[in-house]
């Protein structure tokens, strides 16, 4: 089961920006490519994430910025499972 924290991690491992007082530009498709979710389940945890303030939309629709602080190690992407 994934969870609003699985999210974030995908979100900080797709950034394509260098950082701005700790956000960084995500594409939200490469991000969600990580995932096994639907786009209702994707936006229901970027609804989570925005709340917490940790996330939002620069678009509306395919980009956002992610909070990263510099203290915060960016995970690797985990292995596939069989």
């Amino acid at each position: 089961m994934t969870t609003t924290d699985d999210v974030l991690a995908a979100l900080r491992r797709n950034t394509e920006s260098e950082p701005r007082e700790g956000w960084r530009d995500v594409y939200l498709d490469n991000a969600a490519g990580d995932l096994h979710l639907t786009r209702h389940q994707f936006a229901g945890h970027l609804s989570v994430l925005e709340k917490r303030g940790l996330y939002h939309p620069l678009d509306g629709y395919a980009f956002g910025e992610v909070y990263t602080p510099p203290k915060v190690q960016v995970p690797e992407k985990p292995e596939e499972s069989e």
